[in-house]
């Protein structure tokens, strides 16, 4: 009797794990049939986003380096502004220089006086000649 027990008992086992693995089965095409479509949407998500994220670096990097670019032509616009600028202030200075000079002239020639008993329009007017004759070039 042990053995016609141990026989069925060996059957029960048999089957359940014939059951479990057909369940098992089963189960694993169920939900294979459920994922499958799910995984392809996916599988299709992560490819267009893939594609856009290297859209986007393209579009990153197009843009880094005209950024860079750009930045470079601000300085070198920035630095001919201040070339300009100590140019112009050079300039000035010189010209302050000059204009001195001139007005000192300026204010000689306005203290002069003509000799008494001369014509004044004469005397003006040789006085006005001599200080525009042509300077010599250099």
């Amino acid at each position: 009797m042990l053995a016609f027990s141990t026989a069925k008992l060996i059957a029960g086992a048999l089957i359940a794990g014939t059951l479990l693995a057909i369940g098992a089965g089963l189960g694993v095409r169920l939900c294979s049939r459920h994922f499958e479509p799910l995984l392809a949407t996916a599988n299709r998500q992560l490819g267009a986003a893939s594609q856009a994220l290297a859209q986007q670096s393209a579009a990153y990097a197009t843009l880094a380096q005209k950024t860079s670019a750009q930045n470079a032509a601000i300085g070198a616009l920035q630095q001919a502004a201040t070339q300009r600028e100590q140019a112009a202030s050079s300039a000035i200075a010189k010209a302050a220089g000059t204009s001195a000079h001139f007005q000192k002239q300026a204010a000689a020639l306005l203290t002069r006086r003509p000799p008494s008993g001369s014509n004044l329009c004469t005397a003006a007017s040789q006085l006005i000649d001599s200080q525009i004759k042509p300077e010599p070039a250099p």
